[in-house]
C-alpha cells in the first residue's frame, strides 16, 4: 500500500542504504502472533532450559521463587510487541489493531524496517549463529541490532516533529533523554510494570545501551560506513557496548585462566 511504500523509502533515506528488494509486510492478529511465538519459545527456550535459568536467577534473588519464567516472558512479549521482523521467515509483521496510527505506528514500522534492511545487507541469522555459543556476545549483538533500529526510529520522530529541521544528532543530551524516556512507566504496560527488575532491565537494556553505542560511533567516526563495518567486526562483549571507546581501541575481553 502507498503508506507502507512511503515508510520503506523513508527507512532507506534515514539509514543510507537501499533495500535489495522491498520487504514483505503482513498484518497479523494477536492469536496468530501467539501461535508463532509459542513455536519460537519451544525452540529457543524449552522447558528444561527455562527451569535451569529460573533456578540460577532465584539463587541470586533476581526472581521470586514462584516466578514461571517461560510463561511470564511469553505473556510479557505479547503485551509489548506492536510489530516485529522475522529474519528466518523474511517477513515484517505489524499487529493488527495494536498500533494507534499516526506517528506511533510510523515509528514502529520504521524500527522494524531497519531490521529488515539489516538482514538484507548483513544477514542477521548468520550473525546470530556466529555468536550463539557466547551469551555475552549474543547480548552485545542484540544491543547493536536494537540500538541501531532505535536510532533510526528516534531520528525519524525528531525529523517528523521538526519538519526536517532537526535530526537526532542535533538534540543536546539525547542519550540521557532516550534513557529516561525508555524507563518511563507506561500505564498501559501492566505486565512490564509488575515484572521483577531483572526482567525489565533485560528487556530494555539492549535498546538503551545499543542506542548509546551507535550514537558514540556515529558521532566520532565517518557516519553510516562505520556502522556498516561493525557488522563485519562485531563487539566482542557487552563491555565494549557499554564503553564504545573499548570497541574502537579493540580492548578485548580477557578469558579466565
Amino acid at each position: 500500500d502507498p503508506a507502507t511504500q512511503g515508510h520503506i523509502r523513508k527507512a532507506e533515506e534515514l539509514r543510507g542504504l537501499k533495500f535489495k528488494k522491498d520487504p514483505t509486510v503482513k498484518y497479523w492478529d494477536v492469536e496468530k502472533l501467539k501461535k508463532m511465538m509459542k513455536e519460537e519459545f519451544d525452540e529457543e527456550l524449552p522447558e528444561k532450559k527455562a527451569k535451569d535459568i529460573e533456578l540460577v536467577l532465584q539463587k541470586f534473588r533476581l526472581l521470586p521463587k514462584d516466578y514461571d519464567l517461560r510463561k511470564e516472558y511469553l505473556e510479557l512479549m505479547l503485551e509489548q510487541i506492536a510489530g516485529f521482523y522475522h529474519p528466518k521467515r523474511k517477513i515484517l509483521c505489524l499487529i493488527a489493531g495494536k498500533n494507534a496510527g499516526g506517528i506511533e505506528e510510523e515509528v514502529v514500522t520504521i524500527h522494524e524496517l531497519d531490521h529488515a534492511m539489516q538482514d538484507q545487507h548483513f544477514d542477521l541469522t548468520r550473525l546470530q549463529d556466529l555468536v550463539a555459543k557466547n551469551d555475552d556476545m549474543t547480548q552485545a549483538l542484540k544491543s547493536l541490532i536494537e540500538g541501531e533500529a532505535t536510532y533510526i526510529m528516534m531520528d525519524h520522530m525528531f525529523k517528523n516533529q521538526s519538519g526536517g529541521a532537526m535530526g537526532i544528532m542535533d538534540v543536546p543530551g539525547i542519550e540521557a533523554m532516550i534513557d529516561g524516556q525508555m524507563r518511563t512507566v507506561d500505564p498501559r504496560a501492566k505486565k512490564l510494570n509488575e515484572s521483577p527488575l531483572y526482567i525489565r532491565e533485560t528487556l530494555i537494556r539492549p535498546y538503551i545501551d545499543g542506542f548509546k553505542f551507535c550514537m558514540a560511533l556515529l558521532r566520532n567516526k565517518n557516519g553510516w560506513p562505520t556502522m556498516n563495518a561493525v557488522y563485519e567486526d562485531l563487539p566482542s562483549s557487552t563491555e565494549q557496548v557499554l564503553h564504545p571507546d573499548r570497541y574502537i581501541t579493540r580492548d578485548l575481553p580477557q578469558k579466565a585462566k
